[in-house]
């Protein structure tokens, strides 16, 4: 039933094709331009030159799906009747979706690098082409991409490709070579993916490939019918090989196959292919040093010869102990070598690879941020954080290989490892580097240890703002912020001496230990100069000046707002030496007795009475206290 349903099928399907052609072919010729219009909700455009009679599409990432309808296809009435000569796809294009140029008649299409799919029915009926040019980069060939291209003579399936969908090149009966660019790809190919092409008489398959149920070689589904002159040219050791004996499709094995740089080919000896020869050909494009390498479980020899059967080297590998063999050469751009692998009676699989030797520089993109708990006794365990790191080998044939780091790893001959400093010194916060090498070849990376900081909070006081401090737990680095004005004022100012009761004092003679109170706390004394400088809270507001030799003086003070109050010269009564309340002649006995240049050691205590600090303690210093005698008694309203 499912057979005949499948027919049926087709039957519908080359029916709407010749529907459709028979609808489009009498449709007006298109010969105005169309000018950039968006396609769908997508990011993708198309556009019209009517001179040029070229369809262009442009934008970035997948165009929209169509069916077959006037309603959906914008070209749909004009796609097949010669309106359209040429189909340009921009780069930035991504996948064709369904339908898309179904049925478009063009005499070329040019498709961009960044395309990677062609969804169902995208190309299906061009019949204008009888070669087709896929991209490089192209990985699905959708269900039913070409069906029906019925003028299509030969297709080129790129390295790329992983996937030939359903039906994708059925009925394409003009189809007489299919060619692999890597007869070692991975590739799916659909159910009747190539079924019907009555031209196509011969197909070498990819080794790895695997097929479906008619996926080739059949003209009928219903009754199992193979063409008789198809033949398929498979390896022993692959799915295509056992598609061909289930189904019995003629096949010859073959056993050669190009290898590439940097390609690792796995196969196997059965007991009806022991005494057969693999071949790996290899034309290298720079001149330089290679390696063909293997391990297994097959004891072989293995030779290198160059295009003239010359033997460049050999390797005898039948040891039971070592089952690896290595050939080195240096081979030449532009000349084709032939490594050549021979079983010595024995079954089993094996693994060649090729690659260049000389290594032109390593590459890697690793960008390491770590706080500072994240070490463990002081060291930070970096490997973690690498491991499966991509790593770029890059070579000076100009071949690159990207691995995943594992540190002390084997790559060939060399050990891939990662090293740093840390067995010098404790890392601290900041910029640090890491090493990773690839035997002799190495590049190092950025490390960045973060710091992590605990706060502490530190209150205003009177002469000082409060802050907050943060630390590093790890290298104690340290930064403030948030910072709060003080709670004190700052009070300023120099205490002279008074010459006379009018509180005038044109010499400005300083007064030494002098005490400045607030409010009755004690704040400071006076310098050498007469100085004196505090803190208080802005709500004080009453100043006394104090000494043992005068009245004190004492005022009210009013602070102003920039917290910053300079009191300038302060004249302050200071000749009652006595301290009886007069200024007589008792004072002067006092300066008498202390007459002369006062010796060091007496400094602190005589230096209060030598106003005019010329060192000597004498009638200079009581110079101006004659002004006070009158007064009698003195009083604090002598100040005002």
């Amino acid at each position: 039933m499912k057979k005949i349903l499948s027919v049926i099928f087709s039957i519908v399907i080359a029916l709407e094709l010749i529907c459709s052609l028979c609808l489009v072919s009498s449709a007006a010729v298109q010969t105005e331009d169309i000018k950039k219009t968006r396609l769908g909700n997508t990011d993708t455009y198309y556009s019209f030159n009517a001179a040029e009679k070229t369809l262009t599409i442009s934008g970035k990432g997948a165009t929209p799906d169509f069916v077959n309808s006037n309603n959906s296809q914008p070209w749909y009435l004009w796609r097949s009747n010669g309106s359209i000569q040429h189909v340009v796809v921009e780069e930035g294009i991504t996948s064709l979706g369904n339908y898309f140029f179904y049925y478009v008649s063009a005499e070329d299409f040019k498709l961009p690098s960044t395309l990677n799919l062609l969804g169902r029915y995208s190309m299906s009926g061009v019949n204008s082409l009888k070669t087709f040019s896929f991209p490089d980069n192209l990985s699905v060939i959708g269900d039913y991409a070409l069906y029906y291209s019925v003028n299509l003579e030969s297709a080129v399936i790129p390295s790329s490709v992983t996937k030939i969908g359903i039906s994708a090149f059925e009925n394409c009966i003009s189809l007489n070579s299919v060619s692999f660019e890597d007869m070692y790809s991975n590739l799916a190919i659909g159910r009747r993916a190539f079924f019907a092409c009555a031209n196509l008489k011969s197909i070498t398959i990819p080794k790895r490939a695997s097929l479906s149920s008619y996926s080739l070689g059949f003209y009928s589904e219903s009754r199992g019918s193979v063409y008789k002159d198809f033949v398929m040219n498979v390896y022993r050791d692959s799915p295509a090989y056992a598609y061909a004996v289930k189904n019995i499709v003629n096949y010859n094995i073959i056993s050669e196959m190009e290898i590439k740089e940097g390609q690792s080919i796995e196969c196997e000896y059965y007991g009806d292919s022991v005494g057969m020869d693999m071949v790996f050909d290899f034309t290298p494009v720079e001149n330089g040093n290679y390696i063909f390498y293997s391990s297994g479980k097959v004891d072989v020899d293995c030779s290198l010869t160059d295009g003239n059967e010359n033997e460049l080297a050999f390797h005898a590998d039948n040891s039971l102990d070592d089952l690896n063999f290595t050939v080195e050469c240096y081979l030449k751009a532009g000349e084709t070598y032939y490594y050549t692998v021979k079983s010595i009676m024995s079954t089993g699989g094996f693994t060649v690879s090729l690659y260049p030797l000389d290594i032109e520089s390593i590459d890697f993109n690793i960008d390491i941020e770590l706080s500072c708990n994240d070490n463990t006794d002081g060291v930070f365990d970096i490997l973690p954080l690498i491991e499966g790191s991509e790593i770029k080998i890059l070579y000076k044939t100009g071949f690159s290989e990207i691995i995943r780091f594992t540190n002390n790893m084997k790559y060939f001959d060399k050990t891939v490892s990662y090293t740093d400093n840390q067995n010098n010194g404790k890392w601290l916060c900041g910029s640090h580097t890491g090493t990773i090498s690839v035997g002799e070849y190495s590049k190092s990376f950025s490390i960045t240890i973060i710091h992590s900081y605990t706060s502490v909070v530190i209150p205003p006081s009177l002469q000082n703002e409060g802050y907050t401090e943060y630390t590093c737990s790890h290298c104690n680095d340290s930064y403030k912020t948030d910072f709060v004005n003080r709670t004190g004022v700052l009070v300023s100012g120099r205490v002279v001496l008074m010459e006379s009761p009018d509180g005038s004092h044109p010499h400005n003679f300083p007064i030494v230990n002098a005490v400045v109170s607030v409010d009755g706390v004690d704040m400071d004394e006076t310098d050498i100069n007469g100085k004196f400088e505090f803190y208080a809270l802005s709500d004080s507001s009453r100043i006394c000046i104090s000494s043992e030799f005068a009245v004190d003086r004492t005022f009210e003070f009013a602070y102003d707002e920039n917290l910053e109050n300079r009191l300038g010269d302060i004249s302050f009564f200071h000749y009652d030496y006595n301290a009886d309340g007069y200024v007589n002649a008792k004072d002067f006995a006092l300066v008498r007795s202390v007459y002369g240049k006062y010796p060091k050691e007496e400094y602190n205590r005589y230096i209060k009475i030598d106003y005019n600090q010329d060192g000597v303690i004498d009638y200079s210093d009581f110079k101006y206290a004659r002004n006070f005698f009158a007064y009698g008694k003195i009083a604090e309203s002598i100040y005002d």
